[in-house]
């Protein structure tokens, strides 16, 4: 399976109709992270998407971990640039994975 078959998207598609998959970086129990390029800023530098996929799919578990996944966007949106944390750049869901 290729890294876009992976996520679920089409070979010719973006991620989010912004991030380009360039290669995966790593997987845990909750997701996955990959190399990506922002065709949406300048010289399209490369970043890291982090992928949540929840495991069970019911209704109150994708609301809680919809709930979570904007909970942890708005913290890092407020918390801004800093050395030791993460830049957000964008937060979506695409098919029930955030």
């Amino acid at each position: 399976m290729n890294l876009m078959q992976l996520l679920g998207v089409k070979s010719k598609e973006t991620l989010g109709g912004r991030y380009k998959l360039i290669q995966p970086l790593g997987q845990g129990g909750f997701g996955h992270t990959f190399l990506a390029t922002d065709l949406h800023l300048p010289d399209h530098p490369t970043c890291v998407i982090k992928q949540l996929k929840p495991h069970l799919q019911d209704a109150e578990s994708l609301a809680t971990a919809r709930r979570l996944f904007e909970t942890e966007a708005r913290v890092l949106y407020q918390l801004g640039e800093h050395a030791q944390i993460p830049r957000l750049l964008a937060h979506f869901e695409v098919g029930q994975e955030f």
